[in-house]
């Protein structure tokens, strides 16, 4: 009987000890997990290992992160200057607009008076 106990002692410490080791697993490059695995004695990763690891991996996302703030921050300037030169190019469009009409009407009137003129003779 004393032989089980010290049977089922070591099994429940061989279990509990199974799971202590950790793989570090990237699935998206915002999203970090850590799972859980089985191992053998000579596989066992310990948490030495993977701090640095860790520290690594963060220090990389937060890299990127640092060059996707810089980019939106010259995507919003790109976009500004695009929306003042789109109003500007409206604003002609509406000048020539403006310009055209006038010259029409420029043009309808003098028509007119050439017609008149052409009629009298």
């Amino acid at each position: 009987m004393n032989k089980i106990r010290s049977y089922q002692n070591y099994l429940l410490k061989r279990r509990k000890n199974q799971y202590k080791a950790a793989q570090i697993l990237v699935i998206k490059p915002t999203l970090l997990y850590i799972c859980m695995t089985k191992h053998s004695d000579k596989s066992a990763f310990k948490m030495n290992d993977i701090l640095p690891q860790l520290e690594q991996l963060i220090d990389q996302l937060i890299g990127k992160n640092e060059q996707l703030e810089q980019q939106i921050v010259q995507l919003k300037e790109q976009n500004g200057k695009l929306v003042d030169e789109n109003e500007t190019l409206q604003l002609e469009l509406l000048e020539r607009e403006e310009k055209q009409k006038e010259t029409s009407t420029t043009l309808s009137s003098l028509l007119d008076k050439l017609q008149s003129a052409h009629q009298a003779s």
